[in-house]
């Protein structure tokens, strides 16, 4: 058994069933104004990581005799995301990154979206991104094949489940 941590639920899954995730289910990324090979800004990944969101604990000492110490919400804080997928010809993502490196951040926060999808191609879960921009875009070997993969880390103002 694995605990695997999604959203704001914890779920307790069997490997088999991990494996088989992992075969069955793809993470569609569709970024506003953007157009490559792919076509209307889309790409697919098979692995997607950080989509949460996180609220800081504030404490504080209640005064009095008692020192109760109160807990209230603090910052709230999204995380940064990361997709991988195997390399292609597509070189949407590395123009959307140039954006950002030749200076251009305005233009490069995108909003758009990321979308779990079956072998059929349909929705399961849609997260909504607000000011999404590529932090990172990197070549690296695949931990389980050798086979080069592309890693992108995206940095959202926010990424919410409608």
């Amino acid at each position: 058994m694995r605990r695997i941590a999604f959203g704001l639920a914890i779920v307790f899954v069997s490997v088999p069933l991990l494996a088989q995730a992992a075969s069955t289910f793809a993470f569609r990324l569709r970024i506003d104004g953007m157009t490559g090979d792919l076509g209307a800004g889309t790409a697919f990944f098979k692995s997607c990581t950080g989509l949460e969101s996180t609220t800081e604990v504030v404490e504080y000492r209640e005064g009095g005799e008692s020192g109760t110490i109160r807990k209230i919400p603090g910052t709230l804080r999204y995380g940064n995301i990361t997709l991988k997928r195997g390399i292609t010809a597509d070189n949407s993502l590395a123009l959307w990154r140039g954006l950002l490196e030749d200076g251009h951040f305005d233009q490069a926060r995108r909003s758009g979206t990321i979308v779990l999808v079956d072998k059929a191609n349909r929705e399961i879960a849609r997260w909504n991104l607000v000011n999404a921009w590529p932090a990172r875009l990197s070549i690296e070997a695949d931990e389980t094949s050798g086979d080069p993969q592309e890693i992108l880390v995206i940095a959202v103002d926010s990424s919410r489940r409608p």
